[in-house]
């Protein structure tokens, strides 16, 4: 099959082809669109360290409070990545069924875990003081936990729909 790339102005990549085999276009698009899952686990774990050292350096988390709570939301979404991976991809059927359910609650479970374990772990480490507040700042973290759980739901779903699984 032959095909060639053309870059638009807008930045977009549009793939025209010269045969017109439908499904054979699909095959091609999914295999040259998809983005593996060890990859964008290890790129964002990048990302949110990056991010977390950049806080420390010039006291992000001081200044603007909420800086905070988009590392929670990124390591949601890398919590729920990995758990999908681990369980779903590698090691399908070995503790957890392959089924939609199996992965909605356990992944976001594991989010939940994962996110009190690391407010604990912030508290023992004097990263945080017991203050007026504490309590809400941990229930932001943690919801913002949550709902990066949800965003890495989203994600799944979409390498679930693409025939990746």
């Amino acid at each position: 099959m032959f095909y060639h790339l053309q870059i638009k102005s807008y930045g977009l990549i549009k793939f025209y082809f010269t045969r017109e085999d439908r499904d054979q276009k699909i095959l091609i698009h999914k295999q040259l669109m998809r983005v593996s899952i060890p990859h964008l686990i290890v790129g964002l774990i990048t990302v949110i360290a990056g991010l977390h050292l950049l806080a420390f350096r010039f006291y992000l988390y001081d200044f603007w409070p909420y800086f905070d709570l988009l590392v929670h939301f990124l390591g949601g979404v890398w919590i729920l990545l990995l758990y999908y991976w681990i369980f779903h991809l590698e090691f399908p059927g070995s503790f957890f069924s392959r089924s939609w359910k199996s992965l909605v609650v356990g992944g976001m479970l594991t989010v939940l875990a994962v996110a009190v374990l690391w407010e604990v772990f912030e508290l023992l480490a004097g990263a945080v003081t017991v203050g007026s507040g504490y309590l809400s700042d941990t229930i932001g973290d943690i919801l913002a936990g949550l709902a990066g759980g949800v965003a890495g739901l989203a994600m799944v779903y979409y390498h679930y729909r693409s025939g990746d699984n």
